[in-house]
Order: C-alpha cells, then sequence, then structure tokens
C-alpha cells in the first residue's frame, strides 16, 4: 500500500475519484487519500489497513494499461466501439461499496456522446481474492443458462499496481444503470416488514405486493435456471444480505438480474448417479433438495441489507414456486410439481429441518429457521396445492 505522505503514481489516462453520494474529488491531497477503507458492509478501516489512496492507485493503473486497452475493448463488446484514432473521453471512477469480498466501483466513460458505465469489482481482502478467479468461471458458466442480459458479463481481468508496487486483482463487467439493491426494512405503514428499494430519490421506496411477488418470482426462475439438472451444479452461497440480486422498477413492473456468482458447483454428492437404475431417483433428490433449499434462502435477508437477521412475509413462498416452476426445464416442469403436490406441512417440515441444516451459512441463521419453520412448511404446503 502506498507510504504515508508519498505522492501518487501519475495516472496514464484523464481519471478522477469519488466516494459513494460525495460530489467531491478525493485526490492524493484529500484527508480521504490517507483514510483507511471500511473493511466490508458493517466494517470501519482497520489503522493501517488498506487505504483509499492505494485502492484508486491500482483501479488508475489497471484501467490505464495500454492506454487504456480494457476500457476500448469493454466499449466495444458492450456495443459502444471508439475509432482507432479517438481518444477516450474523461473517465471517472466512484467508489460504490463496501462489501464482505469485493470493494466495486463504477467506472463511466464518456464514448460516443454518451457516459457509459461499467463495473470494476477490486479483492482488497484475501478471501475476496481466493473467491475472484472461481467467480469470473462461474459467471460464464450460469451466462451460458440464464436470457442475455441477465447476469454481467465479464470484459476483463487482471491487477492494478500502486506506486509502493502493491496490487489488487479485479475485473471489469457490465454495470446495470438504473438498477439497485433491495432489502427487507420496516414497513412505514407498520405492518410487518416490506422490500426497501434502494432507488435514488424514489417517491416510494417499498415495493408494492404485486412488485414484491414479480420480484421473487424473477429471483426464483433465475437461480432455478441456473440449477444444472444433469450435474447438479448450482449458485451457492447467495444471499440477499450480499446484494447479489438487484432491481429496477417500470410500468410493467420490476426487472431483476443477478450481479454476482461466488460459485457454482454441485452441493452434493449422490453415488446413485452413476447407476442408470437410480439415476432418476437420484436427480430427482437433487432437485427436490435444491427446491426445498430454495423456499427458505429466498425469504432470509437482513434489515436495510447490514442488520438484524429477517424473515419475509408468506407472499414470497407461492411465488418462489412460480419461478421455480417457470426455470425448469420443460421435459421436468409438469411431472416433477405433480409428484410432490399433495405433501403435507408435516411431511414438509419433516424434509425441511435436514436440508435447512445442512445449507445454513451461519449460526446466528439456526434461532431464525427454528421460529419460522414450521409456518413456512404451512405455506408451502398451500402454495404447492394451489400450483398448477
Amino acid at each position: 500500500m502506498p507510504e504515508r505522505g508519498r505522492r501518487a503514481m501519475p495516472s496514464r489516462l484523464p481519471i478522477t475519484f469519488q466516494l459513494y453520494r460525495e460530489e467531491a474529488l478525493v485526490t492524493p491531497a484529500s484527508a480521504q487519500w490517507q483514510t483507511a477503507m471500511p473493511s466490508g458492509p458493517e466494517g470501519s478501516g482497520a489503522a493501517g489497513g488498506p487505504t483509499y489512496g492505494f485502492y484508486f492507485e491500482c483501479l488508475a493503473d489497471f484501467l490505464s494499461a495500454g492506454k487504456g486497452a480494457v476500457l476500448r475493448q469493454a466499449l466495444a463488446a458492450a456495443g459502444h466501439p471508439l475509432n482507432p484514432e479517438e481518444a477516450l473521453g474523461p473517465v471517472a471512477v466512484r467508489a460504490e461499496k463496501h462489501g464482505a469480498l469485493y470493494h466495486p466501483a463504477r467506472v463511466m466513460v464518456r464514448a460516443a456522446g454518451q457516459v457509459v458505465s461499467l463495473a470494476l469489482n477490486v479483492a482488497v481482502s484475501p478471501a475476496g481474492q481466493a473467491c475472484m478467479a472461481a467467480e469470473v468461471e462461474a459467471l460464464a458458466a450460469v451466462g451460458r443458462r440464464l436470457p442475455p442480459g441477465a447476469l454481467p458479463r465479464v470484459y476483463a481481468q487482471g491487477s492494478g499496481r500502486c506506486a509502493a508496487g502493491r496490487r489488487l486483482p479485479m475485473f471489469l463487467a457490465d454495470w446495470f444503470d438504473d438498477f439497485c439493491e433491495f432489502h427487507l426494512a420496516p414497513h412505514p405503514s407498520g405492518d410487518g416488514l416490506g422490500i426497501h428499494c434502494w432507488e435514488p430519490g424514489a417517491a416510494k421506496p417499498m415495493l408494492d405486493l404485486r412488485e414484491t411477488r414479480e420480484l421473487y418470482r424473477q429471483v426464483a426462475c433465475l437461480l432455478t435456471r441456473a440449477f444444472d439438472p444433469r450435474t447438479l451444479a448450482q449458485i451457492y452461497p447467495w444471499h440477499h444480505a450480499a446484494g447479489d440480486f438487484v432491481v429496477r422498477r417500470g410500468p410493467g413492473g420490476p426487472d431483476v438480474k443477478l450481479i454476482s456468482v461466488r460459485r457454482y458447483e454441485p452441493t452434493v454428492r449422490l453415488p446413485g448417479l452413476a447407476s442408470p437404475d437410480s439415476a432418476a431417483e437420484a436427480h430427482f433428490l437433487a432437485l427436490l433438495v435444491f427446491f426445498l433449499n430454495l423456499t427458505v434462502r429466498i425469504r432470509i435477508d437482513r434489515l436495510e441489507g447490514t442488520g438484524e437477521l429477517a424473515w419475509a412475509g408468506p407472499e414470497a413462498v407461492p411465488a418462489t414456486v412460480d419461478g421455480f416452476r417457470e426455470g425448469l426445464p420443460d421435459t421436468l416442469r409438469t411431472e416433477w410439481l405433480r409428484s410432490i403436490r399433495g405433501w403435507t406441512a408435516a411431511q414438509l417440515l419433516g424434509l425441511l429441518e435436514p436440508v435447512t441444516t445442512f445449507y445454513t451459512l451461519m449460526a446466528s441463521e439456526e434461532a431464525l429457521l427454528a421460529r419460522h419453520l414450521p409456518a413456512h412448511a404451512r405455506d408451502l404446503a398451500a402454495a404447492l396445492g394451489a400450483s398448477a
């Protein structure tokens, strides 16, 4: 990381730096340049930890390499090609978030008379750096199973170097304009929890019931489409609190995209897959485990993304069933759902308990699940009984 008081190395591109929701530019002369970055969504900067100056220097080095070659390639792939002799316009970089794994930045560059935004995911922590290479591969694998535009495309991967010689790995991908995070939050009406859409300046920040159901349906559909019934690969772990999905509201309803795939691989190993006599039963069991876990995990969030664990209302369950059904291959859809219709809440609870124990991400979820799982089984039985 840069030494205290040392001048940042000059950028070969005209790049400005900002922090999220702040208008003032951050320069080597700014106090923020030497300020330690938060270590995660709830963390504060540790003394001696990576500074914003170190972070921005690495980003500038990555973007400037080859006179901005990665930016030119990304713009061309995103449908905004520049003529070879056309200079890159001013580049603005804004630190957007401090996640558990990445510290993403928004890169804004002028091309052909318009400002194009790109996402630059930067791995500062050892955990994020260990995850990044696998995520780039996972994004490519999942992207082949999802509708075009549902997942970011990766345009470049590499690292950037600061003035002191330290490096940070990062990759450049799509930025989804006008999409934002969403999280469970106390409803202003005082009636339980609702989904707070982090849309800047929104006159109505909470989703209504119709929008909420549609959001959960789309989340379930994307995750189900990503599930490979042949290899049993699935996206896991994922969490609403991590902001893995984003939403954009419109007159036709919300539009949901998936922006992170930390891991894409089978989560269960079934010996029966190797035997033709038991393969069908093993695939059924794997899909059942995926489905049951999906109905539970889709209801778990943290209040406003970083607060206490929170549990979505019952409207999430039929929406999840609908999204799961839509995401299944045609050859499985009718037969598979018909096979589990009519299961009682007691039968479902008996299956949900071991599944949720296996997929619990943190100890604090155990108490949440103990409180809500019986009612969830009843909600699920009702939703399955009503499904076509």
